[in-house]
């Protein structure tokens, strides 16, 4: 069989879903090394272009929602999904809207339509000056999901007219992505007023998690960070009645964008008491985005060898590793070897040392992560589909283009798509 009929018969049997005879065909071609990344990516696209068309109700919502990640390669796939009339078109108008994949006059086209859910993506798309009275008159209305994506409108706006109106939304609104759009819309304007940090600091001490981290975000941005948010920015890291993932969100957010201010200490003092404490959670969140600052490396240090085989051990040694010269070559080797032997084994653990190593360009573990496509679990099969793509050999993962779960398929042609070419 020529490589021309071969990529024809296997693009072909994508897009009919014989997924019974699809696999076997892929994992022949994969053991021949006559599957390329061309050919691999053509199946992927047909795939994703195959699971929008033919998926119905809560399923075609999903398989819009997992498209997103790879929305410009899927933008023909879900223009073509948009054109039908249940929640998942409507939703694939406001994906391509964003990622600017459909103008705003298409957009705009919807305005009139009976259906609230395709009206959304008329009310995100006024986000122009002069579309201050249409945009604010969709703060307060009865739909929660318009009042969303108005306030995301606002965002880009950037309308000094509506800090009222936001801060009422900031408030009072009862959709928490409501809250957090009003939130980021106030923090985004060019001339925020004055009393902006003490307003956010004041709905912060009832707020739920993911309100205190968008706060606190907003406290670092200029130019609410020099009318006050520095303050209250010192007052989260300092005050021990905060949570102890939230001090490890504020001390990195400090670090990486004011790390030349006073708070780049506190900042980096927090992560070390984080580090040497018992709050799991947070000494994971600080050591998969640890700094290379010296400190902080010795700190990683001491958890690597108290660790040893643990989610904790294996943080801690990719960080060392991520972190290069600053790290003496011998303990970098020595963190390498002890990712590769717990990647050697089954479980949860092998899984995380098999990604770290990939992100690290191992390809040593290109055969563990092969294996892993098979397993049962989706999260593990859709994480080696990753870890092979970050090894620059996404089109192994093509035999999950004919998994017998549509989202696992679906997840895995964006992780083909959304691969270097």
């Amino acid at each position: 069989m020529t490589g021309c009929a071969a990529q024809s018969a296997l693009v072909t049997g994508a897009q009919r879903g014989e997924l019974a005879s699809l696999r076997p065909a892929l994992e022949a071609r994969l053991r021949a090394g006559t599957l390329g990344r061309r050919e691999a990516r053509e199946i992927a696209r047909v795939t994703l272009e195959r699971e929008l068309a033919q998926a119905r109700g809560e399923e075609a919502l999903r398989r819009v929602l997992e498209s997103e990640s790879c929305v410009h390669d899927a933008a023909k796939a879900l223009r073509a999904r948009s054109h039908g009339k249940d929640a998942a078109a409507a939703e694939a108008l406001v994906v391509l809207y964003e990622a600017g994949e459909i103008s705003r006059g298409t957009a705009l086209d919807h305005a009139d339509d009976p259906d609230s859910a395709f009206r959304r993506v008329a009310v995100r798309a006024l986000d122009q000056p002069g579309d201050h009275e249409r945009r604010i008159g969709f703060f307060t209305h009865s739909d929660g999901a318009l009042r969303i994506v108005a306030l995301r409108a606002a965002m880009v706006a950037g309308d000094s007219r509506e800090i009222e109106a936001l801060r009422e939304r900031a408030r009072l609104d009862p959709e928490p992505d409501a809250r957090s759009n009003a939130i980021r819309a106030l923090a985004l304007l060019d001339d925020p007023p004055d009393d902006l940090a003490a307003f956010l600091g004041d709905l912060a001490r009832t707020a739920d998690d993911a309100t205190q981290g968008d706060i606190a975000v907003a406290w670092a941005l200029s130019p609410v960070f020099e009318k006050g948010g520095r303050e209250a920015l010192v007052g989260l890291l300092s005050s021990d009645k905060t949570k102890p993932e939230q001090r490890a969100q504020a001390a990195l957010l400090v670090l990486r964008t004011r790390p030349e201010t006073g708070l780049g200490a506190l900042g980096e003092s927090v992560l070390l008491q984080i580090l040497a404490g018992d709050a799991q959670a947070a000494r994971l969140l600080v050591l998969r985005s640890a700094p290379a600052r010296p400190k902080v490396l010795e700190a990683v240090r001491t958890i690597v060898k108290q660790e040893g085989k643990t989610e904790l051990g294996i943080a801690a040694a990719e960080a060392q590793l991520r972190a290069g010269a600053l790290v003496p070559a011998v303990e970098r080797e020595a963190a390498k070897a002890r990712l590769f032997t717990i990647a050697g084994t089954d479980g949860g653990l092998g899984s995380h040392a098999r990604a770290a190593l990939a992100r690290q360009g191992d390809r040593r573990v290109q055969a563990w992560l092969e294996r892993d496509l098979q397993a049962r679990d989706p999260v593990r099969k859709l994480m080696a589909a990753r870890s092979l793509a970050a090894l620059e050999a996404a089109g192994r993962a093509a035999p999950l283009l004919a998994d017998a779960d549509p989202s696992v398929r679906t997840r895995a042609a964006c992780v083909l798509l959304a691969a270097p070419r």
